[in-house]
């Protein structure tokens, strides 16, 4: 047969072979051909995803609000802080449009530290990578090469995964439970739980993700926070959800209702950053996968090319309500004094400080929707941490 009578697009390879033949030749991919790209890498100190995300796919405010217009039906719903999905009603979900874009219009802007950078493909789908017979691969189409976040073409192929090939969308319930089992995930080397699908397309599209989570482990090292991929991925999604149905229409499995799954994949990450690195109470805290069962990817980096994280973790809840409890104390005696030294009366001076401690916590959980404690923790070791740098 002719040579190119053995080549196919990666979605038609997709949908013949299992996720561990596909793994097989993602991390043989990555490793190999695309590992060249990856000599470019140069760390910047301060990186707006945007650039990468926003103003490379040209997604912006309106085209966005009109998507989720036509998809909602509903200009009040698209104003409230949090939607409810045809089939997953009992689930309120984050408005991301709310979540995601400024007063102004603009993009909320996702700065990084010591973010990784380098030349990647730009337009990295599934019908711009090939595959051959003997599970060679090589890109198409290159029009958008250029120099970029270093996890761009891994976060569109992991969308693309999610929602162009996975070939069964109509069951939410799987795949919110699919979706918050990706976002648990605080570190790059920390492995995805284990998930178990009733849907085998679901489950087939969760370990190929699971795989390409491990690629993209390789790039950026083990300790790096998973913030950065989430923020990257919300930007890609949200993109997803823009796109015309006519340009969907070319999909494996398209449907005016499959745009509901990036809806609530996007609710989902701006849940999962809200209140990060800690994982949202109301989702399900399913058990982590053990070594054994993690899914061992080819080193695409050598070790000594994996960039180091600076990127700090925050301290738990529980550490925080103590350094707040120290600290407003602290701030409260030294404020007693000197109210008792201003108004000369023991118990007036007392009476005012409880009245402004009252209002202090009052607006904090207003503004922040924590409590007070926390919040006075949150300074206290900010400004701690800026103070020995």
């Amino acid at each position: 047969p002719n040579d190119l009578e053995q080549i196919m697009v990666f979605s038609q390879f997709y949908q013949i072979r299992s996720a561990a033949q596909i793994a097989g030749f993602l991390k043989r991919f990555f490793s190999v051909t695309y590992h060249n790209l990856l000599k470019t890498k140069r760390i910047v100190a301060r990186y707006d995803l945007r650039k990468d995300y926003i103003d490379a796919l040209h997604l912006n405010a309106s085209k966005l609000r009109k998507a989720l217009l036509d998809l909602l039906g509903d200009e009040a719903a698209l104003n409230r802080r949090q939607l409810r999905l045809p089939g997953l009603e009992w689930r309120p979900i984050e408005n991301p449009f709310l979540w995601a874009v400024l007063p102004s219009g603009e993009f909320t802007p996702f700065l990084h530290d010591q973010t990784a950078v380098c030349w990647g493909h730009g337009d990295f789908h599934s019908k711009n990578l090939l595959v051959d017979n003997e599970g060679h691969g090589w890109l198409i189409d290159c029009a958008r090469a250029g120099e970029g976040h270093a996890l761009r073409d891994i976060v569109e192929l992991e969308t693309d995964v999610k929602f162009a090939l996975l070939s069964s969308t109509d069951n939410l319930e799987v795949l919110l439970k699919m979706e918050e089992a990706l976002l648990m995930p605080t570190r790059a080397g920390e492995p995805l739980p284990e998930f178990v699908a009733a849907s085998p397309d679901a489950q087939k599209a969760y370990d190929v993700v699971r795989c390409l989570r491990a690629i993209a482990c390789d790039f950026v090292g083990e300790d790096r926070g998973m913030q950065e991929y989430y923020h990257a991925l919300l930007y890609q999604t949200l993109n997803v959800i823009r796109l015309k149905p006519s340009a969907l229409a070319g999909l494996q499995r398209y449907k005016e209702s499959d745009r509901r799954h990036p809806l609530l994949a996007a609710a989902l990450i701006c849940e999962r950053l809200d209140d990060w690195p800690h994982v949202p109470a109301t989702w399900a805290q399913p058990s982590p996968v053990t070594t054994a069962e993690k899914p061992a990817a080819t080193s695409t980096t050598p070790p000594s090319a994996a960039s180091p994280s600076n990127e700090p973790v925050p301290p738990p809840a529980g550490q925080l309500r103590i350094i707040g409890s120290v600290a407003g104390f602290a701030i409260g005696l030294v404020a007693y004094l000197a109210l008792f030294a201003a108004i000369k009366e023991p118990w007036v001076a007392l009476l005012v400080l409880a009245v402004i401690a009252v209002i202090a916590f009052t607006i904090a959980g207003i503004i922040t929707g924590k409590d007070a404690l926390l919040v006075l923790g949150e300074i206290i070791k900010t400004l701690w941490g800026k103070w020995k740098r």
